[in-house]
């Protein structure tokens, strides 16, 4: 196409090149490279990253228009279904461990070629993604070095500005690449091998420098290494003192807890979310939740909600009130008792009807069976004729006594 001709020399204010394959981080004296894969050997930044997706992905996104929950094709994709391969639940989640593990994560949006209708949304592999440029004020993402439209793709960005959202392995490679330093070095000292001297060989005959050297090869022929004796045995006159550190001598434990620290940052998570043994500032799990869904959660919403609404919905829809909603109801609600009393106080009040209650708990709006009421209750929309019709009674036999 002619459009693309001159695609190299055109304005790339969006630009940046994603590919970022690896990062070396010398930390601890040990060479360390730092991947989209070693980074999930991180037991902290994994275990954010699977609390922030898989809350996310439990949460019905539904299409609305004002209070009503619309109910077609386009629908059922979202919530239920988005290809032939994922549920909703699959999509959402391997979109957002995407975002969270590369910055950016990208769906094709695939229309039927006669009717346009949306009739699938296909994760793309973040690394098929090179770049994005602008072509006469119109964004396009290059995807097999194939240009593709933004109104094409689904794209969720953790943060940042622009066409990509902010890569970890990046931005945070230093911090990233210590984590994955101090973890190996945990690993080497519990092993034995954290410091450069093992032990003293102390004698009371004196060697030469000859001997010393074939004394220390024995030693490291023999009882070093994963073929090593266990039993060290010594000729008389000569003394071994092994040397050792605490993991609190060498700050340790501190280092670790610091990165966890570091992770949490990262993530933007409460740090009890990656770190169980950190008391939280909560008194109850509902405030935890609360806590999780204000600082980490609701943002990544909004977000989605806002990428569905402005590509899977035409301008017409959008005019006339149409939009996708997360319900995070499931993610807020505390047990059973907790939530029988918020609806009851509600509906007590004229506040909510039934129907939103079930809507609400996920359950159909019609009945199955009978059901049972408080004779006391009237409906809202009555509530004026009744009280002056009793005030009327009332005066009424007032008069007549």
């Amino acid at each position: 196409m002619a459009l693309f001709d001159n695609f190299n020399s055109l304005f790339t204010t969006f630009k940046t090149v994603l590919k970022t394959d690896m990062y070396s981080v010398n930390a601890f004296s040990n060479e360390v490279i730092v991947t989209d894969t070693s980074i999930k050997g991180i037991t902290a930044y994994t275990t954010g990253v699977n609390s922030i997706a898989n809350s996310i992905a439990s949460i019905p996104f539904k299409l609305r228009k004002g209070n009503e929950a619309l109910n077609s094709d386009l629908s059922f994709l979202v919530k239920e279904k988005p290809n032939s391969f994922q549920t909703a639940y699959d999509f959402k989640r391997s979109m957002l461990n995407n975002m969270l593990f590369r910055g950016t994560a990208f769906a094709h949006i695939k229309r039927n070629n006669g009717t346009g209708v949306i009739e699938s949304l296909i994760p793309i592999d973040y690394d098929r993604v090179t770049e994005a440029k602008i072509v006469d004020n119109e964004l396009y993402y290059m995807v097999n070095n194939i240009p593709v439209h933004n109104d094409d793709l689904l794209v969720f960005k953790n943060s940042g500005v622009g066409a990509f959202g902010l890569d970890p392995l990046s931005i945070f490679a230093e911090t990233l690449g210590i984590t994955l330093s101090s973890t190996r070095f945990t690993k080497r000292t519990f092993e034995g091998d954290g410091s450069n001297i093992k032990g003293v060989v102390t004698s009371t005959h004196k060697l030469n420098e000859n001997q010393k050297k074939e004394f220390r090869e024995s030693i490291q022929a023999n009882y070093t290494g994963s073929n090593s004796k266990s039993l060290l045995v010594l000729d008389v006159g000569f003394d071994f003192k092994p040397v050792s550190f605490s993991p609190e001598q060498i700050k340790l434990i501190e280092t670790r807890n610091i990165q966890v620290a570091e992770i949490a940052r990262i993530l933007n998570v409460p740090i009890y979310i990656v770190a169980s043994e950190v008391p939280s500032n909560y008194n109850s799990i509902e405030g935890q939740q609360l806590d999780f869904y204000k600082r980490t959660l609701a943002p990544i919403i909004y977000m989605m909600e806002a990428e569905m609404k402005h590509k899977l919905l035409g301008r017409t829809e959008i005019k006339e009130g149409q939009y996708f909603k997360g319900s995070i109801e499931s993610l807020l609600r505390g047990d059973s008792h907790s939530r029988a009393e918020f609806y009851k106080s509600l509906f007590y009040l004229g506040a909510i009807s039934p129907t939103e209650i079930r809507e609400l708990e996920d359950m159909d709006i019609e009945v199955d069976g009978e059901t049972y009421i408080q004779a006391n209750l009237i409906p809202s929309s009555l509530i004026k004729d009744f009280y002056d019709s009793k005030v009327a009674l009332d005066y009424s036999k007032a008069n007549n006594e």
